[in-house]
């Protein structure tokens, strides 16, 4: 049992977060931004509830294969991220406040437990929707995922608890095991998925993978938190899959309560940690990490006042290698795909690259932030630089154009290897960087006009979805508009002058550059009207 106080302040934390979202309302771009946030998650999951309450309902029994490989690679993925800390940290306050006060150690805890609970709670809600099509009610497909998540984080809790009793390197040795188990699990996930490619479809060569003895008893945990989502009836599937799903939380919140760590400490540091990394993120553009002061690169030439500004965000980018990996990380998994479908038909993998190709666009755009989104808190000293504007913004989204620029052709060219089609790889060359300065300089401008800084996630902030939505919808369009006048463009020139296309490219090309180009004096345009003393975010 908790201390009265840890329940009320709990329930003060729920009333508050319900009051942050609805909070700016009364303002009409907060109404806008509230507004534009319920419909991108109308949107979002409009379909999922479409599906649901349609004849195309999915396949229970395909859920109950790909869940036990979601749940662990969401923990593989709260292992290598910083995520994981979250499960023990306390806020500043909860810290100045709580842990002098009159509670224990495990009443502590447990309220730190219960608040993960309920913070997942808005997230279940979201997910639930999503899977609403594999769940015969709302109801087991909500329980099934509040069930996973608060897996996941117990699990997070658990390794940091006995990694805390540990000294730091044998908690570093120890999370590398974890990390080497999770990594020889998907292997033996991958293996076979990769022998069987061209056998049937993914489900099918899923399904088969998990047959063997090693998967099976290794996703064996995890079964009845799939099959409470896919539970048909309340009696007996859903009580008896939930119940097992529920004591496997149990036993696992009985073990952290077991271990009766001093965590107070590391709390302390893991608290420090973030909010640093939340003040580094506001500087260096990316998720909130771990960077390296280490990371030195030579001076650029002077450009025009271009070279300095660019080797300062290069320089920003190689100290957050971290954030890069994590990237990659992804890139790889990406071309992963098309590597495995080699056996199917050549003709399928081109257009899942071009689809890579364009959410790895749309995710770096919003991602790799090296560019005037981390330099909020520095623009008055951006003002004072004897630097024109021009120069300015070009230095400021030459790295983003470099590093997006350099992982769409890398994924072309890896999957041009499997496919052949070189001449793709060719117009990616010559097309990326343009498109990719086309796009920063949009991402940019809007930016300096309804400028925001980097902060923490709050769970139902409809108004940062909202802006992210609006900004989104803009970019689009103009990005649209951009391609619409060089594809014309191009067709004019294709049928003016025969059946080829090399000339039609080119002049694509042309348009396409020559727009790009056109938002350096539009983003310039917005830094010089950007006062510091009214348009900077408190």
């Amino acid at each position: 049992m908790l201390h009265p106080a840890l329940y009320k302040l709990l329930a003060l934390k729920s009333r508050g977060m319900r009051r942050r979202m609805v909070r700016g309302i009364k303002t009409p771009k907060g109404a806008l931004f509230f507004i534009m946030g319920l419909v991108m998650f109308g949107t979002w999951l409009g379909p999922s509830v479409f599906f649901a309450f349609s004849e195309h309902t999915g396949d229970p029994s395909q859920l109950e294969t790909t869940m036990p490989m979601i749940i662990i690679g969401m923990c593989l993925l709260t292992l290598i991220s910083s995520a994981g800390e979250r499960a023990i940290y306390f806020s500043p306050g909860e810290i100045e406040f709580l842990f002098p006060g009159p509670f224990g150690r495990r009443e502590l805890l447990g309220y730190k437990v219960l608040g993960l609970l309920i913070g997942v709670s808005f997230s279940s809600f979201i997910f639930s929707v999503l899977f609403l099509r594999y769940s015969a009610s709302w109801f087991a497909a909500f329980a099934g995922v509040f069930l996973s998540l608060a897996f996941v984080q117990l699990f997070s809790m658990s390794l940091l608890l006995v990694g805390q009793m540990m000294a730091e390197r044998a908690y570093t040795r120890m999370r590398m095991i974890v990390l080497i188990a999770f990594g020889g699990v998907l292997a033996a996930a991958l293996g076979p998925l990769i022998a069987m490619r061209g056998m049937g479809t993914w489900g099918d060569r899923l399904a088969k993978a998990q047959d063997s003895p090693l998967l099976h008893y290794a996703f064996l945990p995890l079964r009845p938190f799939a099959k409470t989502i896919a539970a048909p009836q309340v009696f007996p599937d859903l009580l008896l899959w939930s119940g097992a799903a529920l004591a496997i939380n149990g036993a696992l919140f009985l073990f952290i309560l077991w271990l009766d760590a001093e965590y107070r400490e590391t709390a302390i540091g893991v608290s420090q940690r973030l909010y640093a990394r939340l003040q580094r993120a506001q500087r260096s553009g990316m998720a909130p990490t771990t960077a390296s002061a280490k990371g030195r690169i030579p001076q650029l030439p002077w450009w025009g006042g271009i070279g300095p500004v660019a080797w300062r965000q290069l320089t920003n980018a190689v100290r957050n290698a971290r954030s890069l990996m994590m990237i990659l990380l992804l890139v790889a998994l990406a071309i992963g795909i098309p590597t495995v479908a080699k056996g199917e038909s050549d003709v399928k993998i081109w257009p899942m690259t071009m689809a890579m190709v364009i959410w790895l666009t749309v995710f770096l755009s919003m991602m790799i932030r090296f560019d005037f989104r981390a330099d909020i808190e520095q623009m008055d000293w951006l003002k004072m630089m004897p630097v024109k504007p021009w120069a300015l913004v070009c230095g400021q989204i030459a790295v983003p154009v470099l590093i997006c620029s350099t992982l769409q052709i890398v994924l072309v060219g890896v999957t041009v290897k499997i496919a052949g089609r070189p001449e793709l790889l060719a117009l990616t060359v010559a097309f990326a960087p343009p498109f990719n300065i086309l796009l920063f300089g949009i991402e940019n401008a809007l930016f300096l006009f309804a400028p925001t800084k980097v902060v923490a996630f709050s769970p139902g902030d409809f108004q940062v979805f909202g802006r992210q939505l609006l900004f989104m919808l803009v970019k689009l369009v103009l990005v649209t508009i951009a391609g619409l006048v060089a594809f014309g463009g191009g067709a004019i020139v294709y049928f003016v002058t025969g059946p080829s296309m090399i000339p039609a490219f080119a002049f694509g090309w042309v348009l396409v550059t020559l727009q790009a180009l056109a938002m350096i004096p539009l983003a310039s345009w917005a830094f010089r009207r950007f006062d510091v003393s009214l348009d900077t975010p408190v």
